[in-house]
Protein backbone atom coordinates (compact mmCIF):
# COMPACT_ATOMS: atom_id res chain seq x y z
CA UNK A 1 0.00 0.00 0.00
CA UNK A 2 1.45 3.47 -0.79
CA UNK A 3 0.77 5.67 2.07
CA UNK A 4 0.28 9.40 1.48
CA UNK A 5 2.91 11.79 2.45
CA UNK A 6 1.18 14.80 0.66
CA UNK A 7 0.37 17.84 3.89
CA UNK A 8 -1.58 19.71 0.78
CA UNK A 9 -4.32 17.05 0.87
CA UNK A 10 -5.29 17.50 4.64
CA UNK A 11 -8.70 16.33 5.99
CA UNK A 12 -10.63 19.08 7.79
CA UNK A 13 -11.53 16.22 10.53
CA UNK A 14 -7.47 15.85 11.46
CA UNK A 15 -6.95 19.30 13.73
CA UNK A 16 -6.03 17.45 17.20
CA UNK A 17 -7.43 14.06 15.99
CA UNK A 18 -5.76 11.18 18.02
CA UNK A 19 -5.44 8.01 16.04
CA UNK A 20 -4.07 4.96 17.63
CA UNK A 21 -2.81 2.18 15.52
CA UNK A 22 -2.28 -1.39 16.68
CA UNK A 23 -0.72 -3.55 14.46
CA UNK A 24 2.38 -6.05 14.89
CA UNK A 25 4.22 -4.94 11.55
CA UNK A 26 6.49 -2.34 13.00
CA UNK A 27 7.51 -0.84 9.33
CA UNK A 28 3.83 -0.48 8.47
CA UNK A 29 3.08 1.32 11.42
CA UNK A 30 5.99 3.80 11.65
CA UNK A 31 4.43 4.16 7.69
CA UNK A 32 1.05 4.69 8.40
CA UNK A 33 1.73 6.74 11.76
CA UNK A 34 4.70 9.38 9.37
CA UNK A 35 1.34 9.53 6.89
CA UNK A 36 -1.16 10.13 8.77
CA UNK A 37 0.93 12.49 10.63
CA UNK A 38 1.38 14.51 8.19
CA UNK A 39 -1.90 14.84 7.24
CA UNK A 40 -2.24 16.84 10.35
CA UNK A 41 -3.32 13.77 12.73
CA UNK A 42 -1.65 12.81 16.21
CA UNK A 43 -0.79 9.50 15.76
CA UNK A 44 0.35 7.08 18.91
CA UNK A 45 1.31 3.25 17.58
CA UNK A 46 0.92 -0.11 19.59
CA UNK A 47 2.55 -3.56 19.00
CA UNK A 48 -0.04 -5.72 20.24
CA UNK A 49 -3.05 -5.53 21.95
CA UNK A 50 -1.37 -5.23 25.63
CA UNK A 51 0.27 -1.90 24.18
CA UNK A 52 -2.84 -0.68 23.01
CA UNK A 53 -4.45 -0.67 26.07
CA UNK A 54 -1.22 0.86 28.05
CA UNK A 55 -1.02 3.70 25.49
CA UNK A 56 -5.39 4.04 25.92
CA UNK A 57 -4.69 4.54 29.35
CA UNK A 58 -1.42 6.89 29.52
CA UNK A 59 -3.06 8.92 26.89
CA UNK A 60 -5.54 11.01 26.88
CA UNK A 61 -8.80 9.39 24.27
CA UNK A 62 -8.34 8.45 21.40
CA UNK A 63 -10.49 9.97 18.58
CA UNK A 64 -10.23 6.15 16.42
CA UNK A 65 -8.19 3.41 16.74
CA UNK A 66 -7.11 1.30 13.41
CA UNK A 67 -6.59 -2.35 14.07
CA UNK A 68 -4.89 -5.54 12.57
CA UNK A 69 -7.08 -7.51 12.01
CA UNK A 70 -4.81 -10.49 13.03
CA UNK A 71 -2.33 -9.97 15.19
CA UNK A 72 0.00 -13.09 16.62
CA UNK A 73 -0.38 -14.42 19.87
CA UNK A 74 -4.12 -12.60 20.10
CA UNK A 75 -7.55 -13.50 19.56
CA UNK A 76 -9.34 -11.24 17.16
CA UNK A 77 -12.63 -11.34 19.35
CA UNK A 78 -10.93 -10.73 22.71
CA UNK A 79 -8.11 -8.29 21.35
CA UNK A 80 -11.57 -5.82 20.13
CA UNK A 81 -13.36 -6.30 23.10
CA UNK A 82 -10.46 -5.55 25.50
CA UNK A 83 -9.82 -2.55 23.75
CA UNK A 84 -13.21 -1.33 23.54
CA UNK A 85 -13.59 -1.31 27.28
CA UNK A 86 -10.76 0.48 27.77
CA UNK A 87 -12.00 3.01 24.94
CA UNK A 88 -15.63 2.55 25.10
CA UNK A 89 -16.45 5.90 23.11
CA UNK A 90 -13.80 5.57 20.72
CA UNK A 91 -14.57 4.17 16.72
CA UNK A 92 -12.46 1.06 16.33
CA UNK A 93 -11.81 0.02 12.62
CA UNK A 94 -10.06 -2.60 11.58
CA UNK A 95 -6.77 -2.24 8.74
CA UNK A 96 -6.09 -5.46 7.11
CA UNK A 97 -4.73 -7.32 4.38
CA UNK A 98 -7.42 -9.78 3.45
CA UNK A 99 -10.05 -9.72 1.14
CA UNK A 100 -12.22 -11.61 2.89
CA UNK A 101 -15.73 -11.05 2.92
CA UNK A 102 -16.51 -12.63 5.78
CA UNK A 103 -13.88 -11.12 7.86
CA UNK A 104 -15.34 -7.70 6.96
CA UNK A 105 -18.77 -9.44 8.32
CA UNK A 106 -17.77 -10.47 11.41
CA UNK A 107 -15.54 -7.39 11.88
CA UNK A 108 -19.18 -5.74 11.72
CA UNK A 109 -20.71 -8.23 14.43
CA UNK A 110 -18.20 -7.54 16.67
CA UNK A 111 -19.22 -3.32 16.09
CA UNK A 112 -16.00 -2.50 14.48
CA UNK A 113 -16.49 1.06 12.94
CA UNK A 114 -15.08 0.33 9.86
CA UNK A 115 -12.98 -2.77 8.24
CA UNK A 116 -9.82 -1.29 5.36
CA UNK A 117 -7.81 -3.14 3.25
CA UNK A 118 -4.55 -2.13 3.21
CA UNK A 119 -4.86 -2.30 -0.65
CA UNK A 120 -7.21 1.42 0.04
CA UNK A 121 -5.83 4.05 -2.09
CA UNK A 122 -4.36 7.04 -0.14
CA UNK A 123 -6.93 9.37 -0.72
CA UNK A 124 -9.66 6.08 -0.05
CA UNK A 125 -8.23 5.86 3.59
CA UNK A 126 -8.18 9.74 4.40
CA UNK A 127 -11.38 9.63 3.28
CA UNK A 128 -12.36 6.82 5.42
CA UNK A 129 -10.73 8.56 8.43
CA UNK A 130 -12.92 11.14 7.71
CA UNK A 131 -16.30 8.69 7.43
CA UNK A 132 -15.59 7.36 10.70
CA UNK A 133 -14.46 10.45 12.78
CA UNK A 134 -17.68 11.92 11.45
CA UNK A 135 -19.55 9.21 13.97
CA UNK A 136 -20.11 6.96 10.42
CA UNK A 137 -18.89 3.57 9.27
CA UNK A 138 -16.89 2.26 6.27
CA UNK A 139 -17.20 -1.25 5.02
CA UNK A 140 -16.42 -2.27 1.81
CA UNK A 141 -17.06 0.87 0.15
CA UNK A 142 -20.05 1.69 2.03
CA UNK A 143 -19.74 5.37 2.68
CA UNK A 144 -22.66 5.61 5.01
CA UNK A 145 -23.63 7.64 8.54
CA UNK A 146 -25.25 5.29 11.18
CA UNK A 147 -26.16 5.61 14.59
CA UNK A 148 -24.10 4.48 17.96
CA UNK A 149 -27.51 2.93 18.79
CA UNK A 150 -28.18 1.63 15.68
CA UNK A 151 -24.67 -0.15 15.54
CA UNK A 152 -25.00 -1.40 19.39
CA UNK A 153 -28.43 -3.15 18.55
CA UNK A 154 -26.83 -4.87 15.37
CA UNK A 155 -23.50 -5.96 17.33
CA UNK A 156 -23.31 -9.17 19.36
CA UNK A 157 -21.99 -8.92 22.35
CA UNK A 158 -19.23 -10.97 23.81
CA UNK A 159 -21.74 -13.11 25.78
CA UNK A 160 -23.72 -13.68 22.53
CA UNK A 161 -20.54 -15.03 20.78
CA UNK A 162 -19.96 -17.87 23.93
CA UNK A 163 -23.91 -18.82 23.13
CA UNK A 164 -23.71 -18.69 19.13
CA UNK A 165 -20.16 -20.77 19.29
CA UNK A 166 -21.46 -23.19 21.79
CA UNK A 167 -25.02 -23.76 20.08
CA UNK A 168 -22.71 -24.54 16.89
CA UNK A 169 -21.27 -27.09 18.91
CA UNK A 170 -24.79 -29.18 18.77
CA UNK A 171 -25.77 -28.47 22.83
CA UNK A 172 -29.31 -28.13 23.79
CA UNK A 173 -30.84 -24.82 25.75
CA UNK A 174 -30.46 -26.58 28.72
CA UNK A 175 -26.96 -27.57 28.43
CA UNK A 176 -25.47 -24.42 27.17
CA UNK A 177 -27.28 -22.84 30.44
CA UNK A 178 -25.35 -25.38 32.15
CA UNK A 179 -22.28 -23.95 30.38
CA UNK A 180 -22.21 -20.83 30.84
CA UNK A 181 -23.99 -20.53 34.44
CA UNK A 182 -27.22 -19.16 33.32
CA UNK A 183 -31.11 -20.30 33.19
CA UNK A 184 -32.45 -21.68 29.87
CA UNK A 185 -34.89 -18.79 29.90
CA UNK A 186 -31.91 -16.50 29.67
CA UNK A 187 -30.49 -18.41 26.89
CA UNK A 188 -33.65 -18.85 24.90
CA UNK A 189 -33.16 -14.17 25.04
CA UNK A 190 -29.74 -14.60 23.49
CA UNK A 191 -30.69 -17.12 20.70
CA UNK A 192 -33.74 -14.48 19.88
CA UNK A 193 -31.09 -11.46 20.15
CA UNK A 194 -28.64 -13.37 17.91
CA UNK A 195 -30.67 -14.56 15.64
CA UNK A 196 -32.33 -11.25 14.75
CA UNK A 197 -28.94 -9.81 14.01
CA UNK A 198 -27.40 -12.46 11.90
CA UNK A 199 -31.27 -12.63 10.40
CA UNK A 200 -31.21 -16.66 10.82
CA UNK A 201 -34.54 -18.42 10.58
CA UNK A 202 -33.36 -21.73 12.86
CA UNK A 203 -30.93 -22.59 14.73
CA UNK A 204 -29.15 -24.93 11.96
CA UNK A 205 -29.35 -21.08 9.98
CA UNK A 206 -27.31 -19.58 12.54
CA UNK A 207 -24.69 -22.26 12.75
CA UNK A 208 -24.45 -22.11 8.86
CA UNK A 209 -24.13 -17.97 8.63
CA UNK A 210 -21.90 -18.54 11.59
CA UNK A 211 -19.52 -20.84 9.99
CA UNK A 212 -19.57 -19.67 6.98
CA UNK A 213 -18.73 -15.91 7.90
CA UNK A 214 -16.07 -17.02 10.70
CA UNK A 215 -18.04 -15.89 13.56
CA UNK A 216 -17.07 -19.15 15.72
Amino acid sequence: MALPTDVSHGTTNSLAKKILSVDDHALFTDILTYSLSNHGFFVESAHSPEEAVHKIVATPKFDLILLDFYIPKASTFHSFHVIRSVAPEAPIAYLTSSESPSMSYKANMLGASGFIRKSITPSGLIDAIDIMLSGGEFFEGQRCLVSSDARQERCLTPREFDVLALLCEGHSNKKLGEILGISEATVKVHLKSIFLKIEARSRSHACLIAKTQDLV
